[in-house]
């Protein structure tokens, strides 16, 4: 699910944080969107190309879902990409891999 249906959804663990931690922001949006409107946009220059909207949204998507635990971490994409790049790893390894990993989220 995208992130604006996140911010719509009431139930939504994402919606809930953001609305909790970000909930009195209305006097700040709107001194900086006033700011805003008087500014030009700059893009980043992309060879006809058009600016990546959906791939921007995508990848923040992805990390609220990593960061929520949202996803199991070996049904993202990322893992899956991983284990091609190495196919070394074996199930013992991934084993280790995730430990490590988890004692690496739990230290920050």
């Amino acid at each position: 699910m995208s992130l604006t249906w996140h911010l719509k959804e009431p139930t939504s663990p994402i919606g809930q944080f953001i609305k909790q931690r970000f909930n009195h922001t209305a006097r700040l949006t709107k001194v900086a969107n006033a700011q805003l409107i008087e500014q030009s946009t700059i893009h980043p220059v992309l060879a006809d190309t058009p600016y990546p909207y959906s791939t921007i949204g995508m990848a923040i998507d992805y990390r609220i879902r990593y960061a929520f635990a949202i996803t199991p971490n070996r049904q993202l994409a990322a893992w899956k990409g991983a284990m091609h790049l190495n196919p070394k790893y074996s199930h013992a390894s991934l084993a280790s891999l995730r430990q490590e990993f988890q004692d690496k989220e739990q230290s920050v």
